[in-house]
Order: structure tokens, then C-alpha cells, then sequence
């Protein structure tokens, strides 16, 4: 399930960063379906600690309603955050709230940096100029992070890394 999940999530990713770059949108729905399919595929992973998943996903959407009240992001980057979310959730297995805060906050805040970055090549390679008031694409650096998180999550599995 964790391989055909990531599977299709980095297409969606990668097709979902192609186009955040070249329009500064993307397709949500398919965001929503995946975050929902991560999250029912944590309910089995989760087996038997189902208050500590439901803290987690209910400090999620909270999150995610906040970022879209005060416009934090875009509409479609919130709804990769739920994706962000899922996937984190099922991939490292958190047995703790401070080890789950501390690993989505730093997380996040790679996001962020991988986001800046990519902005910084994409002036570069249209030859404009990065100020404050500058649209910052944000699923690429999800993008990024999220691909990175699921390859360690395929790794595991695989047996590759203990």
C-alpha cells in the first residue's frame, strides 16, 4: 500500500510542482483523495494507538484551517500540507507528541527553504528579479521534502535502511 501510495503521490507532486511553477495554481482535489487515502492507510498503521493519530490529524486540520483563514499559503499549497501531513504520518511512525512537533516543524521549514530556492532558479532562468512582494511557489519545495521523506519511507521498507 505505502509503495502504490507513493507511487502516485510523487506524480501528482511532480505534475502538481510543474504547474504551480508555470501558473501559480494547481489541482486540489487529487491533493484532497491522496491526503485521505494517507490517512486511512495511518489508521493501519497505527493500529492501537488511535488516540494519539487522532490528536495528530486533529491538530492537522486545524492547521490547515488556519493557514487557509489567514491565507498563510495558497489555497492548493494548504491542501499539499494535508498531503504533507499523511505522508509524514505513515512514513516515520511517531510515537511521541514533542518528536511529532519537532519532526513536521522542521520539516516544514524545509519546505520552505527548498521553496525559496527553487523561486531563486526560476528568476534566474526568466532573468527577473527576487524582491519581498515576489509569488513564491510553495509546492515545489513540498514537492521536494515530501518526495525525500517517501523515498526514506520506500527505503525502509525495502530493507535498505534499518
Amino acid at each position: 500500500m505505502y509503495l502504490i501510495l507513493s507511487i502516485v503521490t510523487g506524480i501528482y507532486l511532480i505534475l502538481s510542482s510543474v504547474r504551480d511553477l508555470k501558473e501559480r495554481m494547481i489541482y486540489t482535489f487529487p491533493a484532497i483523495v491522496l491526503a485521505l487515502a494517507w490517512g486511512i492507510h495511518s489508521v493501519e498503521l497505527y493500529e492501537n494507538e488511535y488516540g494519539f493519530l487522532l490528536g495528530a490529524w486533529i491538530a492537522t486540520v486545524v492547521l490547515w484551517f488556519l493557514f487557509r483563514r489567514f491565507s498563510i499559503w495558497g489555497e492548493g499549497d494548504n491542501d499539499v500540507f494535508l498531503l504533507f501531513a499523511g505522508v509524514l504520518l505513515c512514513t516515520l511512525r511517531f510515537r511521541t507528541v514533542p518528536f511529532l512537533i519537532f519532526a513536521a516543524s522542521n520539516l516544514l521549514a524545509l519546505t520552505q527553504i527548498g521553496a525559496v530556492l527553487v523561486s531563486l532558479i526560476e528568476a534566474k532562468v526568466k532573468k527577473e528579479k527576487v524582491t519581498s512582494q515576489s509569488k513564491i511557489a510553495v509546492v515545489p519545495g513540498l514537492c521536494i521534502v515530501v518526495l525525500g521523506i517517501m523515498l526514506y519511507g520506500i527505503c525502509v521498507r525495502m530493507g535498505v535502511i534499518a
